[in-house]
Parts: C-alpha cells; structure tokens; sequence
C-alpha cells in the first residue's frame, strides 16, 4: 500500500448519501416546476390553447388513419376566422366575443339540427 489513508465507503453510507441527494434533487424539482407550470399556463392564455388542443405525450392530437380524437368533434365554428371548437374545456376568446358581441350561441353551430 502507498501509506495514504483511504477509508472505504460501506453500503449502508452511500445509500444515506443517495438518499440525501435524491432529497435534494426533488426539493429542486418542485421548484422548478412551479416555474415551468407558470411559463406554461402564461402560454396557453397568450395563444387561447384548450385542453383538446394538448396531446400529453401522444405526439398528434389526431389518431393514425385521420380519426378525430377523443375529445370529440367539433361542436362550434367560428364564422369570421373558421377555428372550432368542441364545446368541452375553456371557451375560446372568440366564442366570448362572439356571445359577447350579442351572436347567439345557437348560431355558432356547426350542426344546426
């Protein structure tokens, strides 16, 4: 041996030591994710993004093969910019000005049946 004095690390010290960290590590996470979570919510005001619009993971809010997702299909049009929407989640800005502009609710309908 080179006389230096090296003191081996036991199994039971390097998972309090791993412990400690991964601690760490999630105190930072959340964090950050607070931060994150703000950016987004910012974002999805700024560009009227409803909850039918975001995929969670599955890359395309449309199935293989065209199908419209499980959201559902469109249930209101907008006559003036032709966006649509399902009638589920947050009601986009211009369904409010619309209503809000005193056009019926009944007039934004895709199917007038």
């Amino acid at each position: 041996m080179s006389g230096q004095n090296t003191k081996k690390e036991t199994y039971a010290e390097l998972k309090a030591q791993a412990e400690v960290l991964l601690k760490r590590a999630e105190e930072i996470r959340k964090q950050e994710l607070t931060e994150i979570i703000g950016e987004m919510n910012a974002k999805i005001a700024e560009y009227e993004i409803t909850p039918e619009q975001l995929t969670f993971g599955s890359g395309s809010h449309k199935k293989k093969g065209g199908a419209v997702s499980k959201s559902g299909a469109p249930k209101y049009r907008d006559p003036k910019s032709e966006k649509t929407w399902t009638g589920k989640g947050m009601k986009p800005q211009w369904y409010k000005d619309a209503i809000a502009s005193g056009v019926k609710e009944e007039d934004l309908l895709i199917d007038k049946r």
